[in-house]
């Protein structure tokens, strides 16, 4: 994982976001539970092969659009991030490649 500082690359109220292997941040260093964030969807992306990810976070986020008609909902609720805010908390070992999976059937 490669930590890059920006500020003016991530739109306003973002902290984080992940590009394999670069994790770009604003303001400070990121807190422990952002980088385990991120962490996750870094493995999300080697597990999808990094474009596949990107797919299927557009169109999740995009099916949240239509269903919520809210931009924070929609992205609250794209199973890539329901996951990853999910294991902010946990160590490694309890994360798996998939565990998004489990997100889609919530809601």
């Amino acid at each position: 994982m490669i930590l890059i500082r920006t500020k003016h690359l991530l739109p306003e109220g973002y902290v984080a976001m992940t590009v394999w292997p670069v994790v770009f941040y604003n303001k400070e260093y990121p807190t422990p539970e952002t980088i385990e964030h991120e962490r996750c969807h870094l493995r999300q992306q080697v597990a999808l092969l990094w474009l596949p990810f990107f797919v299927l976070y557009l169109v999740f986020y995009l099916i949240g659009l239509v269903r919520y008609r809210n931009h924070f909902k929609a992205y609250y609720n794209i199973p890539f991030e329901r996951a990853a805010r999910r294991f902010e908390h946990a160590p490694a070992p309890h994360r798996g490649y998939y565990t998004w999976l489990r997100e889609i059937k919530k809601k």
